[in-house]
């Protein structure tokens, strides 16, 4: 009986740690600044690879 609720108090905590984050990412300004992030990492992987011998 105890596993049953332990598992279940897990789920619960997952899906309501998945849900504040969905709305954290959701907001304009931190998806601009993920994006920001993404793109200088993407473009310093390009510079890597443009400039390997």
């Amino acid at each position: 009986m105890t596993l049953p609720l332990l598992g279940t108090g897990w789920c619960l905590l997952i899906v309501a740690g998945v849900d504040r984050a969905r709305a954290l990412l959701g907001r304009t300004r931190v998806r601009r600044a993920l994006d920001a992030v993404t793109a200088t990492v993407l473009v310093g992987f390009c510079a890597r690879l443009a400039t390997e011998s």
